[in-house]
């Protein structure tokens, strides 16, 4: 049967704002509104965000199906408006060569950040961490704020090991200016041109000056990538870089603090983390410049109680909106595609409107985790992977979707992983740290679609050298 037969319209929510649409209500509070339009609606509505029609689709069932869509549906002409407003980054120059084009790159990358490259950045970056944090703590008891004490350590030891030595030279000059960038993002995105930002346009001069030249000791990955990109001009290399490098810090930190906070918040939780941590560390067979145990891949995978707490923050914090249009060539012109929703209902996509996906519904939702506004830990203690939640009496495919999926999967995700296990591990072994305020802070709803929350406000702690 001829599957257009099923092509039903999706219902379009009403908005009395020209070109804006929904979008104040999605900045404000989009789960809100998104249990308001399935409530009304069902899983598959139409919005209007920023003048673009974003079909919205609910259902976890479908997220596979559209991720799977990689060849009819892409977000790449998104990512190049975005690199353009954000970063100056001229995404075509790059597309226009075939070697030096976004997939070639994500695919170098997905190649060459795993196994033993992965294994050498993770003894880099747990070298350049511990001798941040024994330079930043110091011998007296410090004091700090977490999300801004972790960010720093995030982005100067994350991007020594990533980019070469001397990359993070005036470490707290960089976590500045990445900071800057990064608050603003959203309004950038907007199209708030950056002088009307106070200190937006040095610090993306800045950070441009760090990039776009080989560094002695830069991860296995960047060698590989300045070969491919062989040819390139300099600066485009650099804004690239600029941008490559936000994006794998940007969430990382958030989610690496939110991970922190509630290992350190709950005595019960700490105290199995904390045996864990120090067992898989005792059993390391290298040391680092400070005679201490060196946390090596081994190590990492030794930790399946920090992977589960590890998930279920992401679960809780994560908060992207994947949008996607029909993918368009030089060679032909595309009107419309159909897609078969896991409802029965075929989708009819045109090419002036996206779909887009939005997976917090599904990480918050009660009929498959239970209380899913609550942090617990072991959630995900031997079940992750696929079909271990169900929606609807069917297992799902991916029930913790926060790296994307098909082509357009996260090359990173698996170092990311391991920048957020080193640092609960290396605070575990060498400090003391508690928490100073344990309520749980309220989320910065302006990051929504950006990848993970952060708290309205930082987060107070103390910390100290152990023994």
């Amino acid at each position: 049967m001829d599957q257009r037969v099923n092509i039903q319209p999706v219902e379009k929510v009403k908005s009395w704002l020209p070109w804006i649409g929904h979008g104040l209500q999605f900045i404000k509070d989009a789960d809100k509104l998104m249990a308001q339009c399935y409530a009304k609606h069902g899983h598959e509505f139409q919005l209007t965000l920023g003048g673009r029609k974003v079909t919205v689709l609910l259902n976890p069932h479908d997220i596979a199906t559209i991720f799977g869509e990689s060849k009819r549906l892409t977000g790449e002409a998104l990512n190049a408006e975005i690199s353009l407003k954000v970063f100056g980054m001229d995404y075509q120059y790059f597309n226009s060569n075939k070697q030096w084009a976004f997939h070639s790159l994500s695919q170098d990358f997905a190649k060459h950040l795993r196994g033993d490259a992965l294994d050498e950045m993770t003894q880099v970056m747990h070298q350049h961490m511990e001798d941040a944090m024994f330079r930043r703590v110091g011998e007296q008891p410090f004091e700090g704020q977490l999300f801004d004490f972790v960010g720093r350590l995030i982005v100067e030891a994350g991007g020594e090991a990533m980019f070469g030595q001397g990359f993070a030279e005036d470490a707290d000059q960089l976590y500045d200016d990445f900071a800057l960038i990064d608050d603003h993002f959203q309004s950038f995105i907007g199209g708030t041109p950056k002088w009307l930002v106070r200190g937006a346009r040095k610090a993306e001069q800045r950070l441009n000056a760090r990039f776009g030249n080989i560094r002695k000791g830069q991860a296995k990955v960047m060698d590989s990538r300045f070969k491919l990109v062989q040819g390139a001009d300099s600066f485009k290399m650099a804004q690239q870089d600029t941008a490559m490098f936000w994006a794998a810090q940007s969430n990382t930190v958030a989610i690496a603090a939110y991970t922190v906070f509630h290992v350190m918040r709950d005595p019960a939780v700490k105290e199995i983390i904390v045996q864990e941590v120090t067992a898989a560390v005792q059993k390391s067979s290298a040391t680092t410049r400070l005679a201490k145990p060196l946390i090596t891949q081994g190590v990492l995978d030794k930790m399946p109680k920090l992977d589960a707490v590890i998930d279920e923050t992401l679960r809780l914090y994560s908060t992207g909106f994947n949008m996607r249009q029909i993918a368009q060539t030089v060679e032909q012109r595309i009107d419309s595609v159909d897609i078969g929703l896991d409802s029965g209902r075929v989708l009819s996509l045109d090419a002036a409107e996206f779909v887009a996906i939005y997976p917090r519904f599904m990480h918050m939702h009660p009929d498959i985790y239970s209380r899913p506004e609550q942090f617990q830990w072991d959630r995900f203690l031997g079940k992750q992977g696929p079909n271990k939640f169900s929606y609807q009496s069917k297992p799902i495919k991916n029930s913790l979707s926060v790296f994307g999926g098909g082509v357009g999967m996260c090359p990173g995700r698996h170092f990311a992983r391991n920048e957020f296990k080193l640092i609960v591990a290396a605070l575990i072994n060498d400090f003391d740290l508690e928490i100073l305020d344990a309520t749980i802070p309220a989320n910065d709803t302006n990051r929504v679609g950006l990848g993970s929350y952060r708290p309205l406000q930082d987060i107070p702690f103390t910390c100290r050298i152990r023994g």
